[in-house]
């Protein structure tokens, strides 16, 4: 029985990779020291997708992107050998295939005072940001949190005063503390997306920026 199940496995892993899904994307095996820059750029962003891999991906298989390989392995119930060999290919194509990916996006929903009581008279420019992410928003990705000041009411124009906060933990609050003269009604907030993180499709804004009080 033994013997029959390793013939089998064995053609298995010879058979062209279309024989298993239809509109794959995945064609070629893929290891460490390929040099098909193009395909394993390709493969690392899923992997990116799937929070497997947290660097950007750079067109060379190395340690980082054999353990995200293994770390897929794993969950597809594949030996976890690094090799991104037909039985992995398949998985992945059928990943792509049965997952829409809705658009990541993100917005900001509110802007509160950041303390309570005795602490919010010494700290009264405190503020806490809140935020929201949606969509196919990686969660090891962080957002970007910029303070502006509207220049024009018609047509409507910002201008960035300074970055708040760049690529903070995607947690969906930040504590702000203004500096003199950041706040009054010309000064508002935007969250954006991650500027390090390569989304899979696209990553929008929802919403406009708020308004500091």
């Amino acid at each position: 029985m033994k013997k029959n199940l390793l013939i089998f496995a064995f053609v298995l892993c010879m058979l062209p990779a279309t024989l298993y899904a239809q509109g794959q994307q995945f064609t070629v095996s893929l290891s460490v020291g390929s040099t098909l820059k193009a395909e394993i750029i390709k493969l690392q962003e899923f992997l990116v997708t799937l929070g497997l891999l947290n660097v950007a991906p750079t067109g060379n298989y190395l340690s980082l992107t054999k353990d995200a390989v293994m770390a897929f392995q794993k969950n597809e119930n594949i030996s976890p050998i690094g090799v991104f060999g037909p039985l992995t290919r398949v998985a992945a194509n059928s990943r792509l295939a049965v997952v829409p990916k809705a658009p990541a996006t993100i917005g900001i929903t509110d802007i509160t005072q950041g303390n309570n009581g005795v602490a919010a008279i010494f700290l009264s420019s405190s503020k806490k940001i809140k935020w929201q992410t949606t969509g196919d928003y990686p969660t090891t990705a962080g957002v970007n949190i910029n303070l502006l000041k509207k220049t024009s009411e018609s047509p409507v124009v910002y201008e960035l005063v300074r970055q708040i906060a760049k690529d903070t933990p995607n947690d969906g609050e930040e504590v702000w503390i203004a500096n003199s003269g950041e706040t009054g009604h010309a000064f508002y907030i935007e969250v954006t997306c991650s500027s390090t993180q390569i989304f899979s499709n696209d990553c929008q804004i929802s919403g406009v920026p708020m308004k500091v009080q």
